[in-house]
């Protein structure tokens, strides 16, 4: 699911935020260096874990 809005926001004038997009990793680990190699405009923005 993570992986298909991605493509989607990609394609979103307003673009989209995705969150727990780490989840991708069980599947597909470089998905997103993947992405950013094919020139796709996208912004990785970690969490800050709050104690």
């Amino acid at each position: 699911m993570i992986m298909a809005l991605t493509i989607v926001g990609m394609r979103s004038e307003k673009g989209l935020i995705i969150n727990d997009a780490h989840h991708v990793a069980k599947s597909y680990p470089q998905y997103f260096d993947h992405l950013l190699s094919l020139g796709a405009d996208i912004e990785l923005v970690k969490e800050e874990v709050a104690h």
